[in-house]
């Protein structure tokens, strides 16, 4: 009896990962197809505009909004170069299951963000478009690189492990660092 208990756990158990990793599965299967969505609907809304020939500088961030040290460094460059931004927010954690109490906050944060942007951009003369993504960041990079051919460089966020996402591009990756964090990393070393 305690044999047979100990199989069908062992059973449910084998049938729990597996749909754990079918979830998973679909959700990378949703996220490539959201890319090409996105991927095309930026391409073809901005076809109509002089901005179509223009390359993008891509933010990526995981967090619902970017820093301010980001935001602003990527307002500039793309001021001084004539160059467009897109915004990637990259859900990290999509199959959390919290009753989409996460993905609520994240979507949220993402408008506030973006309407933020927006604002200081337009005043710049800048042409900001986003996508919301889910997965690993590096993933996501290397599809929006294959997806979009106008990326110029790639601008990480601060908790973002560049390493990962260098394998990954086909374009150079920069990471800004605030001088607060700058002064922080300066403290912990001596």
């Amino acid at each position: 009896m305690v044999r047979k208990l100990q199989r069908l756990m062992q059973n449910i158990q084998m049938i729990n990962n597996t749909r754990e990793r079918t979830m998973a599965e679909k959700a990378d299967e949703k996220s490539i197809e959201l890319a090409g969505y996105y991927a095309n609907r930026i391409e073809d809304g901005l076809a109509s505009q002089n901005y179509a020939k223009k390359h993008v500088i891509l933010l990526v961030t995981r967090n619902g909004h970017l820093t301010e040290a980001v935001m602003t460094y990527g307002l500039n460059v793309a001021e001084r170069l004539n160059l467009r931004l897109l915004v990637a927010y990259v859900n990290t954690m999509p199959l959390l299951c919290d009753g989409g109490v996460r993905n609520n906050r994240f979507a949220e944060a993402v408008q506030d963000s973006i309407v933020d942007l927006r604002t200081r951009a337009r005043a710049k003369g800048v042409l900001v478009d986003y996508v919301r993504e889910s997965g690993r960041v590096a993933k996501v990079v290397s599809r929006l690189c294959r997806t979009l051919q106008s990326i110029a460089f790639i601008i990480v966020d601060k908790d973002i492990k560049i390493e990962d996402v260098i394998v990954k591009a086909s374009v150079p990756v920069f990471n800004v660092y605030s001088n607060e964090i700058r002064r922080q990393g300066l403290k912990s070393s001596h």
